[in-house]
């Protein structure tokens, strides 16, 4: 199939590219000028996510507190602290482990930031559609046009890596992700996991290896005997089957058989058999030790200040894209993710207004075994407004950690 053929073919592809391949980042659709006045009208419906929270604590984590210098919790400030070593699926919060890997790469000469590479070797990797978008908009933030599928036009334009890193972060771009994967390799990406202690959090794997081994033109579309033979793998023996599908991926001709493939709809896959194997397959970690990650990146203490700085230069996004972020906050470093049945969302912040304002606090919500229409509603903004009551509200932390453990009792 040509790249002409492809951009031509039916816009079946994008019923083909199903939900399941979403990772984003949880982009909030509300401003937060003033985030005290962005949460007020919004407390019914913060209350009900508390409430369903409540209902469902068995599958929630959510750690939620003021550091102190050690990057511990400050017992002056309320702090929810709920079901932190229960490993879940990520979504795209592994992109901060490979985000860290790429800071001590730098440190160690291993990688130029400044270097450029061709939005062909770029896409090398690129599944259309399977991040929801997110590719098609970061080249758009580079000025770059891109076709139908979200190929880049210029297949000659470049972009530095250190600009493909903060794209990945911003918009959630899985092929900028599957491309330092790649280059980093798996063995290199779990060394930097070692040196941080980062004990629950697995090895970043290839997401477009992970997309193939669920579905392919070869094997046929996601079955329950499938879902059944991913439980019987290791770690180790999915990454490698990951790997086997990536590197298939590579070769043009199988790429365009893949493509041919999915836009006659052979990768249909209903939300609920995604899910299921989503929660096999998909990189796990605890909330606990994200919320460890992100303070000691706040505050300076990861690895070195150096690679602290970069990484932490990279989460924070979000006060010069979102409207009204800079006059809410002196610092915001955040990224989550999105998958059937998942959702993760992992912050730091210094606010500006409300209770918990001029202190360094973390917000890591986790939550897992979600049905298609409460994931939808926690993705279009709720579970947003949620954690910005956290970050605000103290009573309502307070009040929601008492629940908790009453109920942990």
């Amino acid at each position: 199939m040509t790249r002409f053929e492809l951009t031509q073919a039916s816009k079946r592809w994008r019923a083909a590219i199903a939900v399941g391949f979403i990772s984003i980042t949880l982009i909030p659709r509300v401003a937060v000028a003033d985030i005290a006045s962005a949460v007020a009208p919004a407390r019914n419906l913060t209350d009900r996510v508390a409430e369903r929270f409540l209902q469902m604590r068995g599958h929630v984590a959510i750690a939620s507190y003021t550091a102190d210098a050690s990057g511990a919790p400050l017992e002056s400030d309320p702090s929810i602290l709920h079901n932190l070593e229960r490993r879940m699926p990520l979504g795209s919060s592994i992109k901060i482990p490979l985000v860290i890997a790429y800071a001590v790469a730098i440190e160690r000469g291993e990688i130029d930031p400044n270097e450029s590479i061709t939005t062909e070797t770029w896409e090398q990797l690129y599944m259309p559609e399977a991040d929801g978008g997110a590719h098609a908009r970061a080249l758009a933030e580079l000025g770059l046009a891109s076709d139908d599928y979200g190929f880049a036009l210029d297949r000659s334009a470049t972009v530095s890596v250190q600009r493909l890193m903060e794209l990945m972060i911003h918009h959630s771009d899985n092929a900028a992700y599957d491309y330092m994967v790649r280059r980093h390799g798996e063995a290199q990406l779990g060394s930097v996991l070692a040196d941080c202690a980062l004990t629950s959090i697995d090895v970043p794997s290839s997401d477009v290896g992970e997309v193939l081994a669920r579905s392919n033109h070869e094997i046929g579309t996601l079955t329950a005997a499938r879902i059944a033979g991913f439980k019987g793998m290791s770690r180790e023996e999915l990454q490698a089957e990951f790997i086997k599908w990536r590197e298939k991926f590579l070769d043009p001709q199988w790429k365009a058989d893949e493509f041919a493939w999915r836009l006659a709809g052979g990768a249909d896959e209903p939300y609920a058999r995604q899910a299921a194997a989503l929660a096999i397959t998909d990189p796990k970690g605890a909330a606990g030790e994200f919320a460890r990650l992100m303070i000691e990146i706040a505050q300076g203490r990861l690895i070195s200040m150096a690679v602290s700085d970069r990484v932490a230069a990279i989460l924070e996004w979000p006060r010069a894209w979102i409207p009204g972020a800079a006059d809410a906050f002196e610092r915001w470093g955040a990224k989550g993710g999105s998958i059937p049945g998942v959702l993760t969302d992992n912050n730091f912040t210094i606010a500006k207004v409300g209770d918990f304002a001029g202190s360094l606090r973390v917000t890591v919500v986790f939550v897992d075994g979600l049905g298609a229409s409460a994931w939808k509603k926690l993705l279009d903004s709720n579970l947003f407004l949620f954690e910005q009551r956290l970050m605000s509200d103290a009573a309502f932390v307070a009040s929601l950690q008492k629940r908790l453990e009453r109920g942990n009792c």
